[in-house]
């Protein structure tokens, strides 16, 4: 669990043309979202995961941490907020790297 919450830290560079920093987070900031819910949503799709309700609220509190909805504005905050919230996905049982 450990090897793949680090695995972020490789994923997701910080700076803007990384290829999958760039698709995920322009997949949570077009058009601009309206609730953290929908962010998560967005997120729980491109990452083809289902979580209950506490997991998903997990996921927004991570959200709210790294910015919320006003980092999701801005390239490098919203990169932010991408990865605290996809470590948390990585880090799951529910999600397998194949």
């Amino acid at each position: 669990v450990l090897e793949r919450a680090n695995l972020t830290g490789i994923l997701f560079q910080m700076r803007q043309g990384a290829p999958l920093t760039t698709s995920l987070v322009a997949r949570l900031v077009e058009p601009a979202p309206k609730s953290v819910d929908e962010v998560v949503d967005r997120l729980c799709e491109a990452m083809a995961v289902r979580y209950d309700k506490d997991k998903r609220a997990l996921l927004a509190n991570a959200c709210e941490k790294a910015g919320g909805l006003k980092a999701l504005g801005q390239w490098m905050p919203a990169i932010k907020v991408a990865r605290a919230m996809c470590q948390l996905v990585l880090a799951s049982p529910e999600y397998q790297l194949c």
